[in-house]
């Protein structure tokens, strides 16, 4: 009984002689010494931050156009491509209230917008019933689609640095930039570039 009371005040005597500041402060120090931090203040300058998300980017982007139009041509890319410029034509026409824009399947038919505005530089010939004839590769799209894509990694990157750490991020944007199947979907003009 004797021993519990002394363990007892001996407690509540350190308690209340503990100095959190002081102890707070070595704790720091300590840390400091032996972890990533100087390397982490190293990278965490905005410019530094701004060049490798770039880079990152730019590395994404290289490898998706190294073999671009080497995939050939999928059944729904013409579509896309074909209803974006025609939805693009037809607002440039000021005929918004045409039946097109509400029967075409895909709502909201953002991405198709976009997919048509590069189509208009894919454009091989127009016929005289101003029908667009297309290049088979449809190269434009295909490259907005890359770039889109490796925004997308480029954002990942961001999150990964800011939430978790930078060596987080640059890994998942490395990891994201070379995953097979997202590589090729983002070579082709299709829906899934935009859903990163």
């Amino acid at each position: 009984n004797r021993l519990t009371q002394m363990g007892k005040y001996a407690r509540e005597h350190v308690v209340a002689n503990w100095q959190w500041d002081k102890s707070v402060k070595r704790l720091e120090k300590i840390l400091t010494k032996h972890t990533i931090k100087k390397q982490t203040e190293i990278i965490n300058k905005p410019i530094k931050k701004l060049l490798i998300l770039l880079g990152i980017f730019f590395f994404s982007l290289v490898i998706r156009l190294s073999t671009l139009n080497e995939i050939g041509r999928t059944w729904d890319e013409f579509l896309y491509v074909e209803e974006g410029y025609k939805m693009i034509e037809l607002i440039k026409k000021g005929d918004i209230d045409n039946n097109y824009f509400y029967t075409t399947y895909d709502h909201p038919p953002l991405v198709k917008y976009l997919y048509g505005l590069s189509a208009h530089l894919d454009v091989k010939k127009t016929l005289p019933d101003s029908t667009a004839v297309l290049n088979y590769d449809l190269t434009y799209s295909r490259l907005l689609s890359a770039v889109i894509f490796s925004l997308g990694v480029a954002f990942v990157c961001f999150m990964g640095w800011t939430f978790f750490s930078p060596y987080i991020g640059i890994i998942a944007g490395i990891l994201l930039a070379m995953l097979p199947f997202p590589l090729g979907l983002s070579q082709l003009v299709t829906t899934e570039s935009f859903k990163i």
